[in-house]
């Protein structure tokens, strides 16, 4: 964690932006606990099925699970009922498959989009050029639906927020932006400034200008 403040402080970041994901590839439950009581605070698994055991086993550890290996269209459902964040979305089709079975569990499912930007076949990904804009429209669309299940999504958040006690704050505001992916300071300024419903019509600008 010191030379992750070291580089951040160097290219004027916070460290607090700098999420570390401790991967638990081949390794075993009692392994992963070891290092979540050491304070990791995100697992990374590459295989669904090695992952889903471990899941299991550690259903009740306070991290967040993230998917970074290549996923299958027919492990989707089992991916969005463990993870919190799926980094290997690389098709319109998977991505598809991940909002349906989102929806059919009542979770927005966080994805990031795998772009191929070297366009070699050899590698998974969406392409950048102009098989990728022929299929922007698919994807703003599924962007847009997750953005809009997303605003109710803070807002529920938002609400929770007023009703808490003070001493909780910080608790939630810290999960929370884990969650989220967002600095906890930050999440509370929006809270307590002009709204997460506002922040979101932000990202959609960026999005879809």
């Amino acid at each position: 964690m010191r030379r992750i403040g070291a580089a951040a402080a160097k290219c004027g970041r916070s460290p607090n932006e700098v999420r570390l994901v401790a991967v638990g590839k081949t390794h075993p439950p009692e392994t992963i606990q070891a290092a979540i009581d050491a304070g990791a605070v995100i697992i990374g698994e590459n295989y669904i099925q090695e992952a889903r055991a471990k899941f299991d086993a550690l259903i009740h550890a306070s991290v967040q699970w993230h998917f970074i290996g290549h996923l299958q269209s027919n492990k989707a459902k089992y991916a969005v009922r463990m993870f919190d964040l799926i980094h290997t979305v690389d098709s319109v089709k998977l991505a598809a498959e991940i909002d349906r079975c989102a929806a059919k569990a009542g979770k927005v499912q966080a994805i990031l989009i795998q772009v191929n930007i070297s366009a070699e076949a050899s590698k998974s990904g969406v392409a950048t050029s102009e098989e990728y804009e022929g299929k922007k429209q698919e994807w703003s669309a599924i962007l847009q639906g997750e953005l809009n299940k997303a605003k109710q999504y803070y807002e529920s958040a938002l609400e929770i927020y007023k009703k808490l006690p003070p001493a909780d704050v910080d608790r939630f505001l810290i999960g929370l932006g884990q969650h989220l992916g967002r600095d906890a300071a930050a999440l509370e300024s929006r809270f307590q400034g002009r709204g997460m419903g506002t922040h979101v019509r932000d990202i959609n600008r960026a999005f879809f200008k």
